[in-house]
């Protein structure tokens, strides 16, 4: 009885550690409380928090070509100005970054949109905070990060699927990984191994199905991380 007590025991804690799940959300006091309650159980230091950015940190709700015109499409990255999806989203992030917690944010934009970028993260909102990931450990900036590529899966075949080949277009610059259109799970463990870090709990937040997908794709088998997917949508509606 006590052999089978323990290994129902040893069972429970290796689940806990693989456990992945996505949690729906409008307002992020949802994810700020999952972020507080892992960083309880692991440790903050333990726990990386990864933001997506398009309608997940920075939302674009109206701007205008000079004819009246509504800018569409990528174009609209380039020079329309950006609001951030809640109000204080800038001072909460702050905040779980002044109790130790690793944050990043982690895009699928690609090279070409990295100074609009920067210019619409370090955009006051309302008078409030800028986002900033310049943070320990997350300070070393890597030009070319080898991501592996996908393919189309044949018949039986479990994802992701990989074609033999790495895609060096990834930049990691001020705590942003611009992932250029790659697979976000392996856009993130690549930039993991690079660095040379390792967290026994992961946080990612995103405006995206299939984006949620990659990742818990990554680590739903890995037991030495915990991940959590928010799947946010108040501007996706």
């Amino acid at each position: 009885m006590k052999l089978l007590v323990a290994s129902l025991f040893i069972l429970l804690i290796g689940n806990s550690f693989s456990k992945s799940e996505v949690i729906e959300t409008r307002d992020y006091s949802d994810v700020f409380k999952r972020i507080n309650q892992v960083g309880d159980q692991y440790g903050s230091e333990n726990v990386l928090v990864v933001f997506d950015i398009d309608d997940t940190l920075l939302v674009i709700e109206h701007c205008k070509k000079p004819n009246g015109e509504m800018t569409r499409g990528i174009g609209k990255l380039y020079s329309c100005p950006s609001e951030h999806t809640e109000s204080d989203l800038s001072l909460k992030i702050a905040s779980i970054q002044d109790k130790g917690f690793a944050t990043i944010a982690l895009t699928a934009r690609g090279n070409s949109l990295i100074s609009p970028t920067k210019r619409e993260l370090a955009r006051k909102h309302k008078g409030l905070k800028t986002f900033d990931f310049v943070a320990k450990p997350f300070i070393q900036e890597i030009k070319n990060i080898k991501v592996p590529k996908t393919k189309r899966c044949k018949k039986g075949q479990t994802p992701p699927c990989l074609s033999g080949e790495f895609s060096t277009y990834p930049k990691f610059l001020e705590g942003v990984m611009y992932a250029n259109g790659t697979h976000k799970g392996l856009a993130l463990k690549a930039l993991l191994e690079a660095l040379n870090e390792s967290f026994k709990a992961i946080v990612f937040i995103d405006d995206r199905v299939k984006n949620t997908k990659n990742m818990d794709m990554i680590y739903k088998d890995d037991k030495s991380v915990n991940l959590t997917n928010f799947l946010y949508l108040r501007h996706r509606d």
